[in-house]
């Protein structure tokens, strides 16, 4: 009756704990808020996000502005000193200011339309302003490297191909956590199932002990069987103390997946509020969820991105051993006059026109691109060939285990039927005295382990169905979960 009361105590602390109850959708969405682990993924594709944004501002036009003040004072050799009338050195003070609009379009060309203006004044002019003004359009276009918007977007290209795969790879992060979750909450069930059937195994060896001291009282029973029933309560005691040990670590499990601070549920008792049941088997076939699987993985969508992007940077890089030879040409106007409105002036045109080309010799660096982007294809290639495989094998190995968990249901509960009769059996032989306490709580302990054999294969099926749904793809689908990109 000691360790009977010891184990009515424990049951007793457990029920004035603070309970919370949760069914295992309330479980899922409250990660997809709270989970650290999703937090600092979801961060991933607004990075890239952020990428592209910086990629496309090669683009953005610049408004620049030059000022500039200058004082300069040059001595004169004697025969200039008697030219300048005597003077030993000269004076100026030059003021200027250049503006304009600067940037490139998408097919590679580079513009400048501006203005620059200066105000010189000197010991020539009694230091007079004397404004000189040019103002007009100056354009720089790539013939070769750097020609076109396949190579002046690939920048971008490749920052969105990025931020693909990190939506991809945002939503095998849920999916994992969702069947993480699934695994936790089934197991915690498990948990507290097991710990109900050990305090009813450690009631009935407590109910032995009981009657057994009777019968020796009374003389009708060896003193021997009392103490194999004292044994038997301390053994069932055990089994309680290691199944709430194991609750209290489900339950922490489970609290880290759905809590950003576990303490905020620390002295909350988590109870699942759903049970594990015995859904059908699912119907596809192992090819049919091998299809799915390659087409909904998120992981296999990521590698196919990934040899994508590759393939972009190859074709950059190929086009960035071309030599760089640019088209430059502008057309403006020149002016001159005492005050600046004067000196702007579209009388007197300026037109240039030139190339310039740059062959480097050997060009090492560029062919180390182009054969780094080359390898890393190749890389991706074989990535994706890997995930494939492991596909193969991760479907096969998850409809496997559903099939094997849904039998094991089925055998467990036929020894838990098969366990129940031969301990009631027992029970009425040990009244007559045809049996002994030890064979008895043999049998007590072997109900109570196929008892605890048919909660796990339950709970496992469970697990193993949301195993497979991974393996998949169907995660997301299959709990109603749509992610917002």
């Amino acid at each position: 009756m000691l360790f009977l009361g010891s184990a009515l105590g424990i049951a007793a602390e457990t029920a004035r704990e603070n309970s919370v109850r949760l069914t295992l959708r309330e479980c899922i969405m409250k990660a997809l808020d709270n989970n650290l682990e999703i937090s600092i993924q979801r961060l991933s594709p607004q990075l890239d996000a952020a990428a592209i944004l910086q990629a496309l501002g090669e683009f953005d036009p610049a408004l620049v502005f030059t000022p500039n003040y200058e004082e300069n004072k040059t001595p004169l050799d004697a025969q200039s000193a008697v030219a300048a009338g005597g003077r030993l050195a000269t004076k100026s003070r030059t003021s200027s200011l250049a503006t304009s609009v600067q940037g490139k379009i998408p097919f590679g060309t580079s513009y400048d339309f501006g203005m620059r203006t200066s105000d010189g004044q000197n010991t020539f002019n009694s230091f007079r302003d004397q404004y000189t003004t040019f103002w007009g359009l100056t354009l720089t276009q790539p013939l070769l490297k750097g020609f076109g918007t396949d190579q002046q977007l690939t920048t971008i290209r490749i920052a969105k191909k990025q931020k693909e795969m990190s939506d991809e790879a945002f939503a095998l992060k849920v999916m994992d956590i969702v069947t993480r979750i699934k695994s936790a909450y089934y197991n915690l069930v498990f948990a507290i199932e097991n710990r109900r059937v050990q305090l009813q195994a450690l009631d009935l060896a407590a109910k032995l002990l009981e009657d057994n001291r009777k019968r020796v009282q009374i003389g009708v029973m060896a003193a021997i069987e009392a103490t194999q029933a004292e044994s038997g309560v301390a053994g069932r005691e055990e089994d309680v103390i290691l199944a709430n040990q194991e609750v209290s670590l489900r339950t922490n499990e489970l609290r880290s997946l759905i809590s950003q601070n576990i303490s905020d549920l620390r002295d909350s008792l988590l109870l699942p509020a759903d049970s594990p049941a015995e859904t059908p088997v699912p119907s596809s076939s192992l090819e049919e969820i091998i299809a799915q699987a390659m087409s909904d993985r998120p992981d296999y969508r990521q590698a196919k991105l990934a040899i994508e992007q590759r393939h972009l940077q190859v074709k950059y890089d190929e086009k960035q051993k071309y030599p760089q030879v640019d088209l430059k040409g502008s057309y403006g106007f020149n002016g001159i006059g005492h005050d600046f409105p004067e000196s702007v002036s579209a009388e007197n045109d300026r037109w240039a026109v030139g190339v310039a080309v740059r062959i480097p010799l050997p060009d090492q660096a560029a062919q180390g691109r182009l054969e780094t982007a080359r390898l890393q294809k190749e890389k991706a290639l074989l990535q994706l060939k890997q995930i494939e495989q492991t596909i193969l094998v991760d479907v096969d190995n998850a409809l496997e285990n559903v099939l094997s968990s849904h039998k094991r249901i089925r055998a467990t509960r036929t020894a838990t039927r098969a366990a129940e009769e031969s301990l009631t059996a027992e029970s009425t032989k040990l009244k007559t005295g045809t049996t002994t306490s030890f064979v008895l709580l043999e049998l007590q302990k072997k109900l109570a382990d196929a008892r605890s054999r048919e909660i796990r294969a339950l709970a496992d099926y469970n697990i193993a169905l949301a195993q497979l749904q991974r393996a998949a793809g169907a995660t997301l689908r299959e709990n109603d979960i749509e992610l917002v990109k």
